[in-house]
């Protein structure tokens, strides 16, 4: 079977634990990260996500499927599920499912 060198590429750059699982047939992605902003109209109004990866990996979200429910979720954690592909150099992903992640921070005692 044949791969398109966009393919090739988008499977070396993904690191493990950030894609579960990646194939030719279908595509199916699932990345963690933090939702930013990445489009704004004339006023300044977010018009556009994307996720920044923990190893400071971007995937612009597209406006379809559960995607353009992600603007409401800025600054927060994330998992999402969904079709991950190249465009144009750019990694952007059509968002399926997504779950917010709840982090447990430690609390530190203070050194005198």
């Amino acid at each position: 079977m044949l791969f398109d060198r966009a393919y090739l590429k988008f499977c070396e750059c993904a690191n493990e634990g950030e894609v579960m699982l990646w194939n030719h047939e279908n595509r199916v992605t699932t990345i963690t990260g933090v939702i930013i902003p990445a489009d704004w109209d004339q006023n300044g109004g977010i018009t556009g996500v994307a996720i920044s990866t923990h190893d400071e990996d971007e995937y612009l979200v597209q406006d379809r499927a559960k995607g353009a429910e992600l603007v409401r979720l800025l600054r927060k954690e994330v998992e999402v599920t969904g079709w991950a592909e190249l465009d144009q150099g750019k990694k952007t992903i059509v968002v399926t499912d997504y779950r917010l992640l709840k982090r447990k921070f430690q609390s530190f005692q203070r050194i005198r």
